[in-house]
């Protein structure tokens, strides 16, 4: 039986409903934005008492739109969230370091690391597919490796139980077209949060917690940490003490770190509450106790982060014609603010498609200018020395690139053939707003190393060749904008079949960047994880 069934119907009237013959356990149902296929949901029965299927038992399948062909997306061992690029290249693999298994290549097949951070909840963010968002909203980009927090979100119900309860506290961020904003649920109000980091908690005195602040706690109150409630009698600067365990019936902690936030971030405030939520499932738990305050917690809303600005325009004078060119990803773009010498040529925006006149001489940049107000960095300036008319492009036009490469040798400019020849040859590519990008390493016209930039120009990913095959792939953080060394979180090793064969992942210096995960591959498959994040297994040989 199934409690499920997948249906298709066309976008036509008379249209019936077709039953196609795909496993589901849920409703869920993930279409790529590009090509013919969707991702659904497909957890193997079997895989609690054969330990083979805990690892190989499917995680996520991929079917043809009429569901003719089925196959695996993801494995158990890969146990995750998962969602597609918004370009459809990846089925992104969420709750590990960010990665992805190209769209026509089903398992076995290689999950490639695509970022040096965590995602749980992953998101798509834009069309373009270069960004990638999730849980506690951090951002991807997949062009340098590098990640960073567009805010710092909390969202939290406790209950008084065990287990996941995460459905209606999740914070489910989710991208905008072009990438520039990320809506997000949260049940706490972001614009006052108070919280404390904890910096130690010892067990042997499990009375005060120290914490990096308690600025705008009251001086005795109730505290949460993950879903237990604690009360404190006093407080100092760093510390909460003549701690209270496990008040309203709440459960104790399991781990002694993360944040600590006042109980009243959680509570309806006395003139919400008659017209707040009573949580029916907390209640239960709570034995119907409807005095007791996590009976009436705040709820989910919704809210807008902006993660970066769009990508600017760009002007260029091609047969004596201006040519506004959009920027690489413009779908949330309404039009364009050119400007002369620092002022706008006209009140209105110019719409893609419009005809452009540049009244005189001068230097123009033109904006790109969002449905919701939102403006990008000026272009490039252009500098005009008669009246010039010309057109807002509607698209990219096909000879034009926003990169470029530029060779050197010996330390000075070279063309590319020479660059080939020549026993070490540098490139540097080049983009037209963010300056260097990439840099790579050529040994007589072969490849031998690559690195991706992050913005303050530092190597986030590293590939290194072999024989012109890539044999590693490594990923370093760099903690601050003056860090210049950085530390490797994670490397993968490559076979010369091209598949890989080991992925390692570090733990922080500061925990003696020992290994946090490590697991041997054999063409696509895992077959061997440990020591390190669990569970492990040993496949080899079988």
């Amino acid at each position: 039986t199934r409690s499920e069934n997948i249906v298709r119907m066309r976008n036509e009237p008379g249209s019936e409903y077709e039953v196609l013959d795909v496993p589901t356990d849920n409703g869920l149902q993930v279409v790529n934005p590009m090509h013919p296929v969707v991702k659904t949901r497909w957890r193997s029965k079997k895989r609690k008492d054969d330990p083979f299927e805990r690892i190989y038992g499917s995680k996520s399948l991929i079917y043809t739109l009429d569901g003719g062909k089925v196959w695996k997306g993801a494995i158990m061992a890969e146990e995750g969230h998962h969602a597609w690029s918004g370009d459809g290249k990846y089925l992104l693999s969420g709750n590990k370091q960010m990665s992805g298994r190209i769209w026509n290549q089903p398992w076995p097949s290689d999950l490639h690391m695509l970022a040096n951070n965590d995602q749980q909840d992953i998101s798509p963010m834009g069309k373009l597919g270069r960004y990638v968002c999730g849980t506690e909203i951090k951002v991807a980009d997949l062009r340098s490796g590098n990640t960073w927090y567009a805010a710092h979100v909390s969202s939290h119900i406790i209950y008084p139980a065990t287990g996941d309860n995460s459905t209606l506290m999740d914070i489910d961020p989710k991208g905008s077209p072009d990438g520039t904003k990320i809506h997000f649920h949260a049940t706490h109000e972001q614009e006052k949060i108070i919280r404390a980091r904890i910096t130690h908690w010892d067990s042997s005195e499990p009375a005060v917690i120290t914490v990096d602040s308690t600025d705008g706690f009251p001086d005795t109150g109730d505290i949460v940490c993950h879903s237990e409630v604690m009360g404190y009698a006093r407080k100092s600067a760093t510390t909460f003490e003549q701690l209270t365990r496990r008040k309203y019936g709440t459960v104790p902690v399991a781990k002694r770190r993360g944040w600590v936030l006042p109980l009243s971030t959680y509570i309806l405030d006395v003139q919400d509450k008659p017209r707040g939520y009573r949580d029916m499932k907390i209640l239960k738990l709570l034995g119907g106790d409807e005095s007791n305050p996590l009976v009436f917690q705040k709820q989910s809303d919704c809210y807008l982060v902006i993660a970066r600005l769009p990508y600017p325009p760009h002007l260029r004078i091609v047969d004596g014609q201006v040519q506004l060119i959009p920027g690489e990803a413009h779908w949330e773009t309404r039009g364009y603010r050119i400007v002369r010498n620092g002022v706008p040529i006209r009140k209105e925006l110019f719409e893609p498609g419009a005809r452009i006149t540049l009244p005189d001489s001068g230097s123009y940049t033109a904006v790109a200018v969002e449905w919701s107000n939102l403006e990008s960095p000026p272009s490039l300036p252009l500098q005009v020395r008669t009246p010039t008319r010309g057109h807002v492009l509607k698209e990219v036009p096909r000879n034009f690139s926003w990169t470029r490469k530029t060779w050197f040798v010996g330390g000075r400019p070279a063309g590319h053939e020479e660059a080939m020849k020549a026993p070490l040859a540098r490139m540097k590519l080049l983009h037209l707003h963010d300056g260097v990008i990439a840099l790579e390493t050529w040994q007589r016209g072969v490849i031998a190393l690559h690195e991706d930039l992050n913005n303050n120009k530092r190597p986030t990913r590293i590939l290194d060749y072999e024989d012109g095959r890539l044999a590693r792939r490594s990923y370093k953080v760099f903690e601050t904008k003056d860090d210049t060394e950085g530390w490797i979180m994670s490397r993968e090793e490559f076979g010369a079949d091209g598949f890989k064969t080991q992925y390692v992942r570090y733990h922080h210096p500061n925990r003696g960047h020992e290994i946090y995960e490590h697991i041997w591959y054999d063409r696509g498959r895992p077959i061997r994880r440990g020591p390190g994040k669990g569970p492990d297994f040993d496949f080899t040989g079988k």
